[in-house]
Parts: C-alpha cells; sequence; structure tokens
C-alpha cells in the first residue's frame, strides 16, 4: 500500500509527503554506490553500482531536455 504523512498544515491547508517504497529505496541507494554489485549463484554481476557523478550527469541531462521543468512546478518523478 501507499502511505501519505502530513509534513505540514494550515487554516485551509495539508501538506502531504509520499515516501518511495523501502525496497525501490534500498535499490536505488546501492546503484549509486560504484561498490556494489548483485551476482548470481555462479558469481557473474548481473548489475553493479555506478558513480554518483555518473547519476548527476543523468540528472543533468534529463533537464536540459526539457523533459521536466520543475521552474514551472513540473517535478515528474524526479521527487
Amino acid at each position: 500500500g501507499t502511505y501519505a504523512n502530513a509534513i505540514a498544515s494550515s487554516k485551509d491547508t495539508l501538506k502531504l509527503c509520499y515516501f518511495p517504497d523501502p525496497v525501490c529505496s534500498r535499490i536505488a541507494m546501492c546503484l549509486m554506490d560504484e561498490d556494489w554489485k548483485m551476482s548470481d549463484s555462479n558469481g557473474n554481476v548481473l548489475v553493479k553500482g555506478l558513480a554518483k557523478t555518473w547519476w548527476a550527469g543523468r540528472v543533468k541531462e534529463l533537464y536540459s531536455r526539457g523533459l521536466c521543468s520543475p521552474e514551472k512546478g513540473n517535478f515528474g518523478e524526479i521527487m
């Protein structure tokens, strides 16, 4: 299920935050660690993490293509 947490409120407004699934969060953290890898039972590397600078470059590229426009309030799946 999806859980929302109230993070702020005022007389007329309630702000909710939807935190990511813990499993997805852990996978994302691992993928941003260049020393991390996942291997099968035979020792073959199935997937390995990349440096945070690599990921930062991909985000920069994503923003530069105009797929998301945070300055216009469009955060897409970035947040």
